[in-house]
């Protein structure tokens, strides 16, 4: 039986979220929506994520998948339910929660969208990045969802009507009235401490935050679950990877000239175009990237969406990602790939889809924002490693390369013998 349920409204914020608690080696799985019978068709899972791909729907719509899961949990007597929030707030954030909320007849709901060491802090109620209010930040220019407002309050009534209170950080007086409770968090310690007394006082069945605060709660929610045996998904090395990047981020993008400059990954042709008629030409590169833009910096990113009246721009994303979504089963097909990294909610979606992928076991961080699954895949067994478009320094891929290559056994190699 499913102990605890968790909603995200895109598929990499679902993997970030079921990897807190998949590495104390809980059995964890993590499905797109596929209609009413989601929940019912993994039962067998101690920890369910669901991405419901709503960030991009109507907020009633989005609001509706919400409901519907959320009761349904509650007629199969799941006990924890969690509601993942993207960490700087895309999406329909307000009309989400309210929705989980009214379900589960839960109020006030708390809300922890902190994560402080990724960046992510909360102060009087205002959400800022490295310390910039988020709406001032680069998502402010977000393609797709662009930051308004760094005030949550503002964010969250944007969708659906909310009343909310803000919890000053490591305070002991938590407001009973209004809808959401607003936490906030400039440490890690503090998203610990506000965890900790929300199962002290009873307030852990709905909670909502992006992956911290599960990260948190995860150890509580656990410690009476059945443990199984550690996956040996890295014993072996990366294999040949396949790095496929979706994602406009100019972080991604930095990411990925990286890669191709100093790691030597080789493009694929024809590169930057993944909806061109041609068949990709692979090179025999032991790692290859596979893009939907050649633009490398932000200013090349803005020139780029000039070009895309802002009306057709959710089309156009869609549109990219299930070309990408193509080239990627191709390649993966045809080139022997072992590991596959992509970049981009949107891409790893329609990747997922593409390529008939019914469930991801995520099994650990092999850095901040990362996650590393293991799918199955026309009978063998794949590395998926995804990252949300905003994480990481630069040379990302060769720490993900790094953590993925085993460490060498030294007790089987000797510099000298006695004589």
């Amino acid at each position: 039986m499913t102990t605890l349920l968790i909603l995200a409204d895109d598929l990499t914020g679902a993997l970030d979220t079921g990897v807190q608690i998949a590495q104390l080696q809980v059995n964890t799985q993590v499905r797109l929506y596929a209609g009413p019978d989601t929940l019912r068709s993994a039962e067998e899972a101690e920890v369910l994520v669901i991405d419901t791909e709503s960030r991009h729907l109507p907020p009633e719509r989005a609001a509706e998948l919400v409901s519907g899961l959320v009761r349904e949990a509650a007629a199969q007597g799941v006990p924890y339910l969690y509601k993942k929030t993207d960490s700087v707030l895309r999406g329909n954030v307000g009309a989400e929660l309210m929705a989980a909320a009214q379900a589960a007849g839960v109020r006030p709901l708390p809300f922890v969208p902190a994560w402080p060491e990724n960046g992510r802090t909360t102060r009087g109620g205002i959400h800022y990045v490295d310390g910039v209010p988020v709406a001032q930040s680069s998502f402010a220019a977000d393609v797709l969802d662009p930051i308004r407002s760094s005030r949550i309050d503002e964010i969250l009534t944007s969708t659906a009507p909310c009343r909310s209170r803000v919890v000053e950080a490591d305070s002991s007086v938590w407001p009973d009235d209004g809808d959401v409770l607003i936490f906030d968090a400039q440490t890690g310690g503090q998203v610990d401490r506000i965890a900790e007394a929300l199962c002290r006082r009873g307030m852990a069945r709905l909670t909502a935050g992006c992956a911290r605060l599960l990260q948190s709660l995860a150890p509580h929610i656990a410690q009476d679950l059945p443990v199984r045996a550690a996956s040996p998904v890295c014993a072996d090395g990366p294999g040949r990877i396949l790095l496929a990047c979706g994602s406009l981020s100019p972080v991604s993008l930095s990411q990925t000239a990286y890669a191709r400059r100093q790691l030597g990954y080789v493009p694929v042709a024809p590169d930057g175009d993944p909806s061109s008629g041609e068949a990709s030409q692979i090179p025999s590169s032991a790692h290859i990237l596979l893009r939907s833009t050649r633009a490398e910096t932000g200013e090349e990113v803005q020139r780029y969406l000039e070009t895309i009246p802002p009306s057709r721009r959710v089309q156009q994303a869609r549109y990219t990602a299930e070309c990408m979504a193509r080239r990627v089963q191709e390649i993966a097909d045809r080139a022997a790939v072992d590991t596959l990294i992509i970049f981009g909610g949107d891409t790893l979606a329609a990747v997922i889809r593409r390529m008939g992928i019914q469930s991801l076991q995520p099994v650990a961080q092999p850095a901040k924002g990362v996650v590393l699954c293991q799918v199955e895949y026309r009978g063998r067994s794949l590395r998926l490693i995804t990252k949300s478009g905003g994480f990481g320094g630069e040379n990302l891929v060769e720490i993900i390369q790094t953590a993925l290559t085993p460490a060498p056994d030294l007790s089987k190699s000797s510099t000298c013998k006695k004589e």
